[in-house]
């Protein structure tokens, strides 16, 4: 295994709306609990719920969209524990 590749697959988040659709993923980037993804996949969305590989879950609010960089960067609710980016 290629030990970055680990170190982001345990920071990966699954995103999913209110309605428990899944809506993509995004990637813990700090300890501040910040998360990136596309514009895309939070684009016009009122609640988006993460859940990380171990069952750590929450809320995650849009704190910036910069839809010419295709960027937009989360806030968790929480810190999980066990995911260190």
């Amino acid at each position: 295994s290629i030990p970055c590749a680990d170190t982001l697959i345990q920071a990966t988040l699954r995103l999913e709306s209110d309605s428990s659709s899944l809506l993509g993923s995004a990637v813990i980037v700090d300890s501040s609990r910040r998360a990136i993804t596309s514009p895309h996949v939070v684009a016009g969305k009122k609640e988006i719920l993460y859940r990380t590989r171990d069952s750590c879950s929450g809320k995650a609010t849009v704190v910036a969209l910069h839809e010419r960089d295709d960027v937009a960067v989360l806030e968790l609710d929480q810190s999980c524990p066990r995911v260190s980016a």
